[in-house]
């Protein structure tokens, strides 16, 4: 599975089409859920102090973890 740094490379990957406009966030929220329980996303979410990107945060948090868990 390729690993995604950031959620531009993510909508890069997934262009906007009318046929599936939400295809990008898909992809995210799938690739974010198949590494880490919904309890360790609340607990990121918690600790995103809100400044910069969401969607970035979130991805960086998840690689860290994943790869701590090889």
């Amino acid at each position: 599975m390729k690993v995604y740094a950031t959620y531009e490379q993510i909508k890069k990957d997934y262009p906007y089409t009318k046929e599936n406009p939400n295809k990008a966030y898909d992809v995210f929220t799938d690739y974010v859920m198949d590494k880490i329980s919904f309890e360790e996303r609340r607990e990121v979410r918690k600790n995103w102090n809100g400044n910069g990107d969401w969607h970035d945060y979130l991805l960086k948090e998840v690689n860290l973890k994943t790869s701590k868990a090889l």
